[in-house]
């Protein structure tokens, strides 16, 4: 005697979303060679978003640490009239120093003179630095560090002593305190090397004297070519704007206050545009790593015919079928793109440490690369998902 088993709807075969894992952990494993290339593609292209992102935003933190000690650093010149450039007086500086919210302000002159390593000079118009007379207040306004020796000291005794900027120090071939240039047409000794001035970096080809030195030695006559301000905090702007009356009062259309920290804006900018170039390298790591998956999933179908078709002859239904397939292929890339992003978070975090940068790894970066391999692989996924979900059952029949 036999029995009909009827059932309803409610006793249909159904995939939990735990089977789904399990069946899709499991399906990967056949064809392991093809699945490691194929994720490799996706991990090159997450680990190139989060790299470029984690280096851009170790230089960007770099850049605004570094600019942080000059971002209240203005600088004034003037423009030339009539052909001659108009000199900002002495006097200027004391009216500057007396602003409020100035902290501190020095400034230097350009002088007519040329600095040389020997005194075989053949003529007065060979190539020589540039030497310009500073006040001795020059290096705290503009934070600058000395790298060897002292700044200008001996100056405030009329004595024939310079002080070398970074770039001066190394055409000159001169590192350390003692040597002597020629100046003028007399030897000044050295007293003393800047290091780099990140707020100022027209002064690392000046070799510098102070007043007193350039009075007695090279017909300073008094003024100033150009001025440093450091201001407070917040008050830059405020400061800005009262500059060109109190330089030159009466004048003040030619005079020009600029700041700092426009330099880090441009390299921000710069580093900008590089991470849209990289970025663009990453999507195409992308779109060939989707193909990869798309390939190996879509031969994963036809390897697999006689299993599907044995589900389907078991109760499972298509959407059964190509929803593994599908959650397949998305785990295929998310591993991909975990991978590639943690190698990315390595490698950003180790090109900054070597360069001594801010480490500064954005999180959105990594969550930001592993949901776009997700997304490659879910869209990669549809084609072989719907080829699986279309074998019939009586498939399992052609082997036999």
């Amino acid at each position: 005697m036999g029995f009909l088993v009827v059932r309803d709807r409610a006793q249909r075969s159904s995939l939990r979303l735990p089977d789904l894992a399990g069946i899709a952990l499991r399906g990967g494993r056949t064809s392991r060679l093809g699945a490691a290339l194929s994720g490799i593609g996706i991990a090159l292209g997450s680990g190139a978003v989060v790299a470029v992102l984690g280096l851009a935003a170790s230089s960007e933190a770099t850049i605004v640490d570094n600019f942080n000690q000059v971002s209240t650093l203005l600088s004034v010149t003037t423009e030339p009239f009539g052909g001659t450039q108009v000199a900002i007086p002495g006097a200027a500086m004391g009216m500057v120093r007396r602003i409020g919210p100035v902290v501190d302000a020095a400034g230097v002159a350009l002088l007519g003179a040329a600095a040389y390593r020997t005194d075989l000079v053949p003529t007065e118009e060979s190539n020589g630095l540039e030497v310009v007379a500073a006040d001795r207040t020059l290096a705290h306004t503009v934070d600058a560090s000395v790298q060897a020796g002292a700044f200008l000291a001996g100056d405030a005794n009329n004595l024939p002593v310079t002080v070398l900027g970074a770039v001066a120090a190394e055409r000159l071939g001169i590192d350390r305190p003692g040597d002597r240039v020629w100046v003028g047409g007399r030897w000044f000794y050295v007293v003393g090397v800047l290091a780099p001035v990140v707020g100022a970096p027209e002064l690392d080809a000046a070799v510098m004297v102070g007043l007193n030195t350039a009075r007695t030695y090279l017909g300073y006559s008094g003024g100033y070519t150009e001025l440093y301000v450091r201001t407070y905090p917040g008050q830059t702007a405020a400061v800005a704007a009262v500059l060109p009356a109190t330089v030159l009062p009466g004048e003040s259309a030619f005079v020009n206050v600029t700041e700092a920290s426009g330099v880090a804006n441009l390299q921000t900018e710069t580093t900008g545009s590089l991470n849209g170039l990289v970025l663009g390298l990453g999507s195409v790591s992308f779109l060939v790593g989707g193909l990869g998956v798309m390939n190996v999933m879509t031969v994963s179908v036809l390897e697999r015919r006689n299993e599907i078709a044995i589900r389907r002859a078991l109760g499972a239904r298509r959407r059964h079928i190509g929803l593994q397939f599908l959650a397949e292929s998305v785990l295929l890339s998310s591993m991909g793109g975990v991978i590639g992003a943690a190698a990315g978070v390595v490698a950003a975090v180790g090109f900054s440490t070597v360069e001594g940068w801010v480490v500064a790894i954005p999180w959105y970066g990594f969550v930001g690369a592993v949901a776009a391999a997700a997304l490659v692989g879910s869209l990669a996924g549809v084609y072989p998902a719907l080829r699986a979900a279309s074998v019939a059952p009586s498939e399992v029949l052609r082997s036999m």
